[in-house]
């Protein structure tokens, strides 16, 4: 059996009019999800899913010819009054503050390189595992 992985409509389309399965990754990650719970954490969710919930409907054609082809889309980043994509939990001054009355404490963050869900904060001579 032949199973073309493919996240080209196009090309999904011609393989099943040859008779050939072809599957997104997208779609392969969830058949796998019960043997594999972890194995979709670094597939990222495209637009064009967002938009159209799977390959089939209206909004895949949309999608498509919004961009000419060859360009990729920029998503759109929406930014705070002060031009920043992600609020500020703290002011660098109270950051300041807290190391200085050991409240708080800085460190080397060393993630694991096949999870983005185990890592270790290394901080003087400790190492805290975080997940």
């Amino acid at each position: 059996e032949v199973l073309l992985l493919t996240d080209d409509r196009a090309c999904r389309a011609r393989a099943s009019a040859d008779g050939l399965q072809a599957l997104t990754a997208r779609q392969l990650v969830e058949k796998m999800r019960a043997l594999f719970p972890d194995c979709g954490e670094k597939l990222a969710l495209r637009e064009e899913e967002e938009v159209e919930g799977d390959d089939e409907g209206a909004g895949a054609s949309a999608a498509a010819s919004s961009t000419p082809r060859g360009e990729k889309r920029k998503p759109e980043v929406q930014r705070g009054a002060d031009g920043s994509v992600y609020p500020a939990h703290l002011k660098a001054s109270d950051v300041q503050i807290g190391l200085k009355e050991r409240r708080l404490f800085q460190g080397t963050l060393r993630m694991n390189m096949n999870t983005c869900v185990h890592g270790a904060v290394a901080c003087g001579d400790e190492e805290v595992e975080i997940s």
